[in-house]
């Protein structure tokens, strides 16, 4: 949560998407946000979001190393499901000129 909120101070974003797939961090995630309407949180699988291609601009995230959370051989067979899906969703970068 720390990292959507640190986004909210971070400057313009019309809505900050945040999501896990574990309903009790999920919850405590929920209580954290509730001072900022900005956020909206949802309960999904970062491997298959329900989100367009090409739809989101930019991409926090906090992925497990394996230790704290599943194992090394877990992490990477989340890791080889998870960046194909960040590639999906994000949107190409709009470069201003300078």
């Amino acid at each position: 949560m720390a990292l959507k909120l640190e986004r909210v101070f971070g400057g313009k974003a019309d809505l900050i998407l945040g999501g896990d797939a574990d309903p009790t961090a999920l919850a405590a995630a929920a209580q954290n946000a509730l001072p900022y309407p900005r956020i909206h949180l949802c309960h999904w699988d970062a491997t298959a979001l329900p989100l367009p291609d090409q739809s989101v601009h930019k991409i926090v995230t906090n992925l497990p190393f394996g230790k704290q959370i599943g194992t090394p051989l877990s992490v990477a067979q989340l890791y080889r499901r998870f960046f194909p899906e960040m590639a999906r969703v994000l949107a190409p970068a709009v470069m201003s000129p300078k």
